[in-house]
């Protein structure tokens, strides 16, 4: 049977009040923060890390989470940058959850609130679409994203939170990036662990038909830069240029009919 505990049920209901108030409280304290931008990546980088380092209450999480979003809004495909702000808001997710990160009760409850899970899983998604055109590291963000999601997967096991999953995995193995056989074979793993060993064959049969355009242009990629590396005068580049463009082409021409028929 459940103890009523009028202090804590107390806390429970003025939560609405306290947050409202911690958010106007933020509006002042953050303004210090609002003189001047710095200037580029790195700039922004050494702000939003001396700020995340420091901020030591609510408010001052709540004003490096608005940095962080005028950060990445300056600096928009900056891996590092979304790399930094997914982790500090999910550092947010996990710290209040508990007392084991000092937080009093008071902030864990105004945490719990103010930094749920679907918050976390939001930025890691919005970190993602920033980055996922960036071929060659791209997949820091997703692999740190697609593990936390499967972590959350093993506690809310169901068929809506396993397609939803196998969606993600579909999509990204359509996109070209480096890592693309860990990719794969993440999704094997997936597939093993929380599907029906019948349709183990048809998955990876599908998930190698479905990237194949992507590894083609991923290829392609490579041996472009191989011949851009080797080029010696601007005739040499321009014509390998010239041949790389008709080459996509090509490919994307070969695609569209497998992208109309998905």
């Amino acid at each position: 049977m459940t103890i009523y505990n009028h202090e804590r049920f107390s806390k429970v209901a003025s939560m609405p009040l306290l947050i409202s108030q911690t958010l106007r409280a933020h509006t002042n304290t953050a303004n210090y923060r609002m003189a001047a931008d710095p200037t580029g990546e790195n700039g922004w980088l050494d702000l939003v890390d001396e700020a995340s380092r420091t901020a030591s209450d609510i408010e001052q999480r709540i004003a490096v989470m608005e940095l962080y979003k005028r950060a990445t809004t300056a600096e928009p495909w900056s891996k590092k940058l979304w790399l930094a702000y997914c982790e500090f808001v999910w550092s947010l997710y996990t710290d209040c959850q508990n007392g084991d990160a000092g937080w009093s009760e008071d902030e864990q409850l105004m945490g719990q609130e103010l930094f749920s899970a679907e918050t976390a899983i939001a930025a890691w998604q919005d970190g993602y679409q920033a980055t996922m055109y960036r071929i060659n590291d791209s997949h820091e963000i997703w692999n740190r994203w697609i593990s936390i999601e499967q972590e959350r997967l093993s506690n809310l096991s169901n068929s809506e939170h396993v397609d939803r999953i196998r969606t993600l995995f579909t999509d990204r193995l359509q996109l070209p990036h480096s890592t693309w056989e860990g990719t794969f074979q993440m999704f094997s793993t997936f597939v093993t662990k929380y599907e029906d060993p019948a349709v183990y064959e048809e998955r990876m049969i599908g998930g190698r038909a479905m990237g194949r355009i992507a590894r083609e242009l991923y290829d392609a990629r490579e041996a472009h830069e191989v011949d851009l590396q080797k080029a010696r005068n601007v005739r040499f580049r321009k014509i390998s240029n010239f041949r790389w463009d008709i080459l996509q082409k090509r490919i994307l021409r070969d695609a569209l009919p497998l992208m109309c028929t998905c």
